[in-house]
């Protein structure tokens, strides 16, 4: 007689042995999230390398920067910083960064400059380019859709 599994439908079906043996094969050496990275031949980093980035990370190098010294995604990095990766080495290290690429480009006196040079008649493309933002975020705001509450 074969054993009856339960399929995530919550219906049993019957499983063979030798399928029993193939999943259990294929699962062996697989590593759980609870689980340490010397267990894991795949790992991207070591946990020396771990425990220098977040020192890096709390020493205010950027993510990008990291993640260049690295070789890896940007993703990993920001993973290991917000815990998600990694929580058990160094935990209670403390890593505030500030996000120096990308982020908010604009302030409430800029788009009051902006408002202001496309009621004088000042292009979009020029606005984008001076202000180094699209044409999109320059005609958001002049039609209100961003930055509603300047005026």
């Amino acid at each position: 007689m074969r054993p009856k599994a339960e399929s995530p439908l919550g219906t049993t079906h019957k499983v063979s042995l030798e399928t029993k043996n193939k999943i259990s094969k294929a699962n062996t050496g697989r590593i759980r999230n609870d689980m340490r990275v010397q267990n894991n031949n795949n790992c991207i980093l070591s946990e020396e390398q771990v425990c220098n980035l977040k020192i890096d990370l709390s020493n205010g190098l950027h993510p990008k920067e990291i993640s260049e010294k690295y070789n890896i995604k940007i993703t990993y990095v920001y993973d290991i910083a917000y815990k998600r990766k990694f929580n058990y080495i160094l935990p209670d290290l403390n890593i505030n960064f500030e996000r120096k690429l990308g982020g908010q480009k604009l302030n409430k006196e800029n788009v009051k400059q902006i408002r202001e040079m496309l009621i004088n008649n000042v292009s979009i493309k020029e606005l984008s380019k001076l202000f180094n933002i699209t044409e999109a975020t320059i005609r958001d705001i002049k039609n209100f859709k961003t930055w509603k509450n300047v005026v």
